[in-house]
C-alpha cells in the first residue's frame, strides 16, 4: 500500500465529480450529485456524491466511500490500482508512484488476535443458522435485511452458552490469553465466557478490510434466558404488566436514533448522512402543499421559532418559492433528514392540536 500521505494527497487534488463523471452519468441535484448506482440493479438514481464531502453512498445498497473506492469498486481493480487510476486522471504526477506499492505492516504480535477475531465472526455466522440463531435471524427479517446483505456484512449471532463460544475458539488452537486479548471474555465463577453472548453481532473492520472487532445488541433479555422467543404472556409475566398492555407496546416501532448523531470524530459528519429514509422524498412537494395551507396558517402558533421558520422557508411563505429539504438543511446547518423530522412533527403537532 502507498504512503497515508501520498494517498491524502491524491483525494486532496482529486474532484470525485470529475472522477465519478469519467465512468458514470451524473447530474446535479442541489448541492450534491446523484446517479444510477453501477453496484446494483438502480432503476431510480440512489448514488448520492457529496463534492462537498468529497465522498459518495448509495442509499439503497450501502456502497460508499471516496474517489479512489470508487474507482477500485467501479473497474474490481486492487486499492494500489485504483490510487494510480485516480492519480492519472486528474494528471497527478508523484515519483512513489512509479516505485512497487508495499503492503501495509501488520505487527506480528496481532497476527493471533487477528486469527481469533476470523474464526470467532465465522462461528458468530454459523450460530446464526442454527435453532438458537431464528431469535436474531427474525429480528433481521422484521428490519428487512435481506439474507445477501445479512451475508455481505457478515452478520452473526453469539449463543447464550458464551462458554461454548470460548471453547470453541481454543479447539481452534487460540490461546485464553488471545480471547482475552480480542475483548470478549467475560470472567464467571464456572469459567470463562463470551460477553457477546445472546447478541446481535456485527462485525467492525479497518480500512484494509480486517475484522478487528464486534458490535452487539442485546436481544430481548427474557427470551435470553429462556432460549427462544417469549410469547406475550411471558413477557407479561415476568414484568408483571397485562397481557394487553403487551401486546399494546408490541405493536409500536422501536426507539430511533436521532439522524443528527456525529457519526465518528468529524463533527460534519452525522447519521443522516450515511442512513437513508426511502419512504421520504427530497422535495418539499412531496407534502401536498393545498392540503396543508389551511393547517399552517391556523396552526403556526403552536410552533417553537425554529418550527415555525423551517415551515415558512419549505412552503415558501418567506419569498413565494417553496425550498428542498436539502436547501432549508444547508440554510440552517442541519442534514435534509433532520428537516423532514422537523416538518413532519410541527404539521403532526398542528393537526393534533386543531383536531382538539
Amino acid at each position: 500500500m502507498y504512503d497515508r500521505d501520498l494517498i491524502d494527497t491524491i483525494l486532496a487534488n482529486a474532484d470525485i465529480v470529475t472522477v465519478i463523471s469519467a465512468y458514470i452519468p451524473v447530474t446535479k441535484k442541489g448541492r450534491s450529485y446523484v446517479a444510477l448506482c453501477p453496484f446494483h440493479d438502480d432503476k431510480n438514481p440512489s448514488l448520492n456524491i457529496s463534492k462537498e464531502k468529497q465522498i459518495f453512498k448509495c442509499f439503497v445498497c450501502g456502497t460508499g466511500g471516496n474517489a479512489i473506492t470508487f474507482v477500485e469498486k467501479y473497474e474490481k481493480i486492487s486499492f494500489e490500482e485504483a490510487v494510480r487510476k485516480v492519480a492519472d486522471l486528474i494528471n497527478f504526477h508523484d515519483e512513489r508512484l512509479e516505485k512497487q506499492a508495499y503492503h501495509a505492516y501488520v505487527n506480528p504480535e496481532l497476527t493471533p488476535l487477528y486469527e481469533c477475531i476470523s474464526d470467532l465472526e465465522k462461528y458468530y455466522q454459523y450460530a446464526l443458522s442454527i435453532a438458537e440463531g431464528k431469535i436474531a435471524a427474525d429480528y433481521l427479517v422484521e428490519r428487512h435485511l435481506s439474507g445477501e446483505q445479512v451475508g455481505k456484512y457478515g452478520i452473526g449471532y453469539a449463543p447464550m452458552d458464551g462458554a461454548k463460544t470460548v471453547q470453541y475458539l481454543q479447539a481452534k488452537g487460540h490461546s485464553l490469553k488471545a480471547i482475552e486479548d480480542i475483548g470478549i471474555a467475560l470472567a464467571k465463577k464456572e469459567g470463562t465466557s463470551d460477553s457477546n453472548a445472546g447478541r446481535l453481532i456485527f462485525p467492525l473492520t479497518n480500512p484494509e478490510g480486517q475484522v478487528v472487532g464486534f458490535s452487539a445488541r442485546k436481544l430481548h433479555e427474557l427470551a435470553q434466558n429462556l432460549g427462544r422467543e417469549a410469547t406475550d404472556e411471558e413477557v407479561a409475566k415476568e414484568l408483571k404488566m397485562s397481557l394487553e398492555d403487551i401486546q399494546r407496546y408490541s405493536a409500536l416501532p422501536l426507539s430511533t436514533t436521532s439522524l443528527d448523531q456525529p457519526v465518528g470524530d468529524d463533527d460534519g459528519d452525522e447519521m443522516s448522512n450515511f442512513v437513508a429514509d426511502p419512504s421520504s422524498e427530497d422535495e418539499v412537494n412531496s407534502i401536498d402543499l393545498e392540503d396543508n395551507l389551511n393547517l399552517i396558517s391556523k396552526g403556526m402558533s403552536l410552533l417553537n421559532e425554529r418550527e415555525r421558520d423551517i415551515i415558512l422557508e419549505l412552503f415558501g411563505f418567506t419569498d413565494g418559492e417553496s425550498k428542498s429539504l436539502e436547501d432549508v438543511g444547508a440554510k440552517y446547518g442541519l442534514s435534509r433528514e433532520r428537516i423532514r423530522q422537523i416538518r413532519d412533527g410541527a404539521l403532526a403537532k398542528m393537526r393534533k392540536e386543531l383536531k382538539k
